[in-house]
């Protein structure tokens, strides 16, 4: 497939991951070897790849409706920390550090806060953490409503360098 998309002069493919399977799961280990051969087959097709956090689970991995929330939360951090220390020295990938936050402010979004029955980690702690590895890689942030509105980035902005904002009007 990504010979595929190579040949169709794609350059960039993204990639969904699901933080349980990364951390947790019983699969654990052939769901990172997975992602890691598919960022190495995008990159030998001559494409940059953006490893995007699309499944959370409210902060409890036992959390059976482990899926796209809100919001990211705290497992979110371990889950950065893990990505980003395999991929830092590699400037082709690049970290959508949420996709899609939704149904929150924008103090929820920048710092953090009540996401109804959990506690997100707002975008700051996630670039921090990213950066914490001494990754330098380009950092993707969705704006709220489902990544549609960056209206509230000028007056919440995200403090750090290698920063794009990502819009999905649909």
């Amino acid at each position: 497939d990504f010979g595929l998309m190579g040949a169709w002069k794609a350059n960039v493919v993204r990639i969904a991951l699901n933080q349980d399977f990364w951390l947790f799961g019983s699969g654990t280990v052939a769901y990172r070897q997975t992602v890691l051969q598919a960022v190495e087959w995008a990159k030998q097709a001559g494409m940059d790849v953006i490893l995007d956090l699309h499944w959370s689970d409210q902060g409890d991995p036992q959390n059976v409706k482990a899926a796209q929330q809100f919001m990211a939360d705290q497992n979110s951090i371990a889950f950065w920390q893990s990505v980003a220390s395999i991929y830092k020295d590699d400037g082709r990938v690049l970290f959508e550090l949420y996709n899609e936050p939704h149904d929150i402010s924008w103090d929820v979004w920048q710092n953090g806060g009540s996401a109804g029955s959990f506690t997100a980690v707002g975008m700051q702690q996630l670039y921090d953490t990213v950066r914490s590895t001494g990754a330098q890689n380009l950092v993707i942030l969705g704006g709220i409503d489902w990544a549609y509105d960056l209206s509230g980035v000028p007056s919440h902005p995200i403090v750090g360098e290698n920063i794009m904002y990502a819009t999905h009007p649909y």
